[in-house]
Order: C-alpha cells, then structure tokens, then sequence
C-alpha cells in the first residue's frame, strides 16, 4: 500500500483549474490543444516582445516551435523521455514536460 490512499488528499488542483486561474496559459488552443505554458514563461516572452518591439506572438510562435522541435528530437533518441531541458532559448532555459492533456508544459525549472 502507498504512503497515501484517496482518503488522505486535501485537494487536487486540476490542470483546467490551473488554467482558468492564471497558472498555465494554453496559447494555441485550436491549433496546439495540448501545449501548455507557466505564467513564468508567459511573461518572460511578453516582455522578450516589450524589449524587441514586436508583437508578442511574433516572440511566441518560434519560441514554442524550437521547444516542439527540441522535445520530437529527444523522444527520437529515448522514446519515453519526461524531461527535455531547451538551452538557448530567447527566454533563456526551460523544460518541457509531458501534461494530462497528452500533451506538453513549457516552464522554467524553478516552476517545476
């Protein structure tokens, strides 16, 4: 038996509640419906598109295309991967994580 059963939770904070609250955004939902961002990430490209005046999906789109890039790569090479770290990026390090809605979470580590 696991250290906790059903009748020992609290809570649980579902990804569509993180959502509906500010925690992750779903930038594309039609087009990507399972690509999450932290809100962390989320600002950080906002002011990358502040700094560089242009329009903030502008700054988005690539961004997140490099992570989708970085993480078909990496399942290429260890097909059940759960952590793909994408270095270089215009706001610097992130991780991309799989989520509930079958799909990935991009964050920073320190939203992990």
């Amino acid at each position: 038996m696991g250290l906790f059963t059903n009748a020992d939770l609290i809570s649980v904070y579902s990804t569509d509640q993180a959502i509906e609250d500010g925690v992750l955004h779903h930038p594309y939902p039609s087009e990507w419906p399972w690509l999450l961002v932290t809100d962390a990430v989320w600002k950080s490209a906002q002011n990358v598109s502040l700094n560089r005046r242009v329009d903030f999906r502008d700054v988005l789109r690539p961004f997140l295309g490099d992570c989708i890039l970085a993480v078909q790569y990496a399942m290429r090479q260890t097909p059940d991967v759960d952590l793909v770290k994408v270095q270089g990026t215009c706001v610097g390090t992130v991780w991309v994580r799989p989520n509930d809605k079958k799909g990935m979470t991009v964050m920073f580590p320190e939203d992990h």
